[in-house]
């Protein structure tokens, strides 16, 4: 399934650059890309060792995050720190 925000324009070499960016900040954006209207951020949360346990996702409304991107990002890098 895909929307207009679907990103597949630009290739495999784009989603290679897009995937080690996430892997890189531990933290991924999709906007609008999989339900029209919703945004959803994830997060990685690793083990002290550097081992994957799990990961955490919320999808709400665009509305929800406009102005607030940079807080949900906050939220998530403290998660993924065990400081929440």
């Amino acid at each position: 399934m895909t929307t207009p925000g679907t990103g597949t324009d630009g290739g495999p070499d784009q989603l290679r650059t897009q995937l080690e960016e996430i892997a890189a900040r531990g933290i991924a954006w999709e906007h609008q890309e999989f339900v029209p209207g919703t945004s959803c951020l994830a997060a990685t949360i690793s083990a002290d060792d550097g081992m994957l346990v799990g990961t955490v996702a919320v999808s709400a409304p665009v509305a929800a995050y406009e102005g607030r991107i940079r807080q949900a990002e906050h939220l998530a890098v403290s998660l993924r720190a065990g400081t929440v």
